[in-house]
């Protein structure tokens, strides 16, 4: 909801008015399950026959909780990064009610308020009156402790104040190799090196190698390191959430090496391959001997292009066919939209906020065909004039008079085009500077 305010509720907000029902009644029909096939393609449509499939089948896509999990091996952990005595001081400081005075200005004031109903600005506003009880926090009795979904400001405010710290040490921690979730650091990283080993596997002429794309039955949740590159044994290996890449010469020691090293982290992480889902790539071997891993391994042998992290991984240029799924998202986000009570400035707001935002991921690392990009401002020029994604009909002003700044009059809008290439020039930019990680 915070999400489509900042887009189509400017002035509205959730005030109630016949827009804010008409959303609502409108996201209530698209949430609601009516039916759904089980295994056996028997339709249900009772809600306690429903409930009972959707929860076996999570519990069989989870799996059980193992009794006891391997231990981390402590001579890996002290060969690694330590905090200096200094360091450890700093960290186990006092809280101070400066800190917490600071950490409450930063605070955001349109987040929604916790049950307690007191938002982030209540606590600003009246700081000189309930600031010594903030400051002072901390629960005696049983009754005073709350769950975690019960917590609101306060525990945002003791959340704020442990990444406050931990964001001193933590580059120092976790190694230059993990690419995301640290400041300074970009998950895109992953895919442009992804994208890098995949070359060559559609060649007759090339060295014997081999990836292994594996899922995972249970997605990893917050909390757990979710996001790791690791380089050993001679093999690099690329992980991120439930999508794990494997690459290594392909020869026997080394692959059979590489699995026995992910059974181990299998082991270590309760996580278990999801074979039917996972995938051999391999090239510049004879056809016996990718028969015989196929069997040994017991995976399936992947095609190219596939999908990694959310974007298609090919051994070519893109093409436009592989940027269809882009496209087909941002249609399927306009269709999702209640777009009949908006005016051209609300749908105008969703074509800068929403639909620019879905196609940036992909424009830094890949360079779109001038096609997709035209089909996407095609799209968005029907959208912004008449409320849906596949109407011809003409557009009262140019889309490149829009592309201008207000003051020369446009509603400067951005250019997908020109936006796409500076993107990849940053890139370009971060190795010369040596910024990238």
């Amino acid at each position: 909801m915070r999400q489509k305010s900042r887009a189509t509720w400017i002035n509205l907000r959730d005030c109630n008015t016949k827009y804010f029902h008409a959303y609502m009644r409108a996201r209530q029909a698209r949430n609601k399950v009516n039916c759904i096939y089980n295994e056996q393609q028997i339709k249900v449509s009772e809600p306690k026959q429903l409930q009972k499939e959707f929860t076996q089948f999570f519990q069989q896509l989870l799996g059980t909780a193992v009794d006891e999990l391997l231990g981390i091996d402590i001579n890996i952990v002290r060969n690694g990064p330590c905090l200096t005595m200094t360091q450890q001081q700093q960290l186990l400081q006092p809280v101070t009610p400066e800190e917490i005075s600071q950490i409450m200005q930063s605070l955001p004031s349109d987040k929604a308020p916790g049950i307690d109903r007191y938002p982030a600005e209540f606590f600003r506003q009246f700081r000189p009156i309930i600031g010594g009880e903030v400051t002072e926090a901390n629960p005696t009795y049983v009754k005073e402790f709350r769950p975690i979904a019960c917590c609101s400001t306060l525990y945002k405010i003791i959340a704020k104040v442990l990444i406050t710290r931990l964001k001193l040490v933590v580059d120092l921690l976790v190694g230059p190799i993990q690419t995301a979730f640290i400041e300074g650091r970009n998950i895109l990283d992953n895919v442009i090196m992804a994208h890098e080993l995949i070359k060559g596997y559609t060649q007759k002429a090339v060295s014997p190698r081999c990836m292994i794309k594996i899922r995972s039955k249970e997605g990893v949740k917050a909390g757990r390191p979710n996001v790791s590159i690791l380089v050993c044994y001679k093999f690099y290996t690329s992980a991120f959430a439930d999508d794990i890449l494997m690459c290594c010469r392909a020869d026997e020691v080394s692959m059979k090496l590489m699995m026995e090293a992910f059974e181990h982290f299998s082991v270590v992480s309760g996580l278990k391959a999801n074979l039917e889902k996972s995938s051999l790539y391999i090239a510049g071997v004879p056809m016996e001997f990718k028969d015989k891993m196929l069997t040994e391994l017991h995976l399936t042998l992947g095609t190219l292009p596939f999908k990694y992290l959310g974007v298609p991984l090919s051994t070519r240029k893109l093409t436009i066919h592989q940027c269809m799924p882009l496209v087909e998202k941002i249609v399927d986000r306009i269709r999702s939209w209640t777009s009949k009570f908006l005016s051209y400035a609300g749908r105008l707001q969703l074509i800068k906020s929403v639909l620019f935002e879905m196609q940036t991921y992909w424009a830094q690392v890949f360079l779109i065909p001038k096609k997709v990009i035209k089909l996407v401002n095609n799209i968005c020029r029907s959208y912004l004039w008449t409320g849906v994604h596949d109407n011809a009909h003409r557009a009262p002003v140019a889309w490149e008079t829009l592309r201008k700044p207000r003051a020369t009059g446009g509603l400067n809008i951005i250019n997908y085009e020109i936006w796409n290439k500076t993107a990849l020039t940053k890139l370009l930019w971060a190795i010369m500077a040596k910024k990238d990680k």
